[in-house]
């Protein structure tokens, strides 16, 4: 199965991969594995606590 990946991904993709050294195929690869472990309910929650540091990142930038 083949995905269109937009240009701003991309991007933050090649950042991983220059920073960390972990290939775009990898980091997906172990996105998916790890993602997949958790139920319905552990997903949402994850989410609602990436939107928190986010928007907690985002505050702390802004001042």
């Amino acid at each position: 199965m083949q995905i269109e990946i937009p240009e701003a991904t991309l991007a933050r993709l090649a950042d991983i991969q220059s920073r960390e050294g972990t290939s775009p195929e990898e980091f997906a690869q172990t996105a998916v594995e790890v993602w997949s472990q958790f139920s319905i309910e552990d997903r949402r929650y994850l989410g609602l606590v990436g939107m928190k540091i986010l928007l907690a990142k985002m505050r702390v930038h802004s001042c």
